[in-house]
């Protein structure tokens, strides 16, 4: 039960988390370019990067194991969530964000039964 608790602790801090950086990153990316397109650009690449790696997680989780991804999917999350507001240009927000895009995958690894 303590495992679970933590699971779901680690859950909501990342969903916080997303529900600061993403209502900041208009705000990021007028700071970088006036350009609306990228900002589409971004948000769209997070969801197509999403569908992509989504199939890639589920094989790694079969093969190293459940445990294991989520650790590394959560890894991903922090140091994208650290470089995000640290990005000074387009590129590197961009590079940012790649590691964010598979970790929802691990949202349903964790309501999975094992």
């Amino acid at each position: 039960m303590a495992t679970l608790n933590v699971l779901y602790a680690a859950l909501f801090l990342d969903q916080l988390a997303v529900g600061i950086i993403i209502p900041m990153l208009p705000y990021y990316m007028q700071a970088i370019s006036d350009d609306p397109a990228f900002y589409g650009f971004i948000e769209s690449s997070y969801g197509l990067l999403q569908l992509m790696s989504s199939p890639l997680v589920g094989r790694m989780s079969d093969r190293w194991g459940r445990r294991n991804m989520l650790l590394l999917s959560f890894l991903g999350c922090i140091f994208s969530w650290t470089l995000t507001p640290m990005a000074s240009s387009f590129a590197m927000l961009f590079f940012a964000r790649i590691p964010v895009c598979p970790p929802p995958a691990y949202v349903r690894m964790a309501h999975l039964p094992h």
